[in-house]
């Protein structure tokens, strides 16, 4: 980030700040922003690109654990999403200012994010902003599916 760190009151404020961020990234990278109307949806924006729309639950980590930064995936009151609840979790890791673009069906409860290391388990979803793009048609002109199942066509 390059910044000293923000300091918040509590979480809720930290949540607040990291979804205008993750706005401002969507935006920059192309893509329509929405926001469901209240708070009982299981995810926080969808996210369209051409026919396709993800829905999306931000997260943000700044605990350092061993060589990476640990993150919390719980819903509120500390329970498990439910299965199909969102289709990308988009992790902000604040030190280094760098997202993650994890489909949802890859969530556990917690996972450490190794930014900048290849060989990490979620090193393919570090700065993946194309995974909420549709697929680029193939010269054969089939359809093709984007990683949460959804077709393009």
């Amino acid at each position: 980030m390059g910044e000293q760190e923000p300091n918040f009151k509590n979480s809720k404020k930290r949540g607040e700040w990291v979804e205008m961020l993750f706005m401002a990234r969507a935006s920059r990278e192309g893509l329509q922003v929405s926001k469901p109307y209240g708070e009982s949806a299981a995810y926080d924006f969808i996210v369209e690109s051409g026919s396709l729309c993800s829905r999306i639950q931000v997260k943000s980590t700044r605990s350092r654990f061993e060589k990476g930064f640990r993150c919390n995936l719980r819903a509120s009151m500390s329970r498990r999403y439910k299965p199909d609840s969102f289709d990308f979790a988009a992790i902000n890791v604040i030190p280094l200012d760098v997202w993650f673009i994890i489909p949802g069906l890859m969530i556990n409860l917690g996972i450490l994010l190794t930014p900048g290391k290849p060989d990490s388990k979620y090193y393919e979803y570090e700065e993946a902003w194309h995974l909420l793009k549709p697929p680029e048609p193939n010269l054969s002109g089939e359809s093709t599916l984007g990683t949460n199942g959804t077709s393009s066509l």
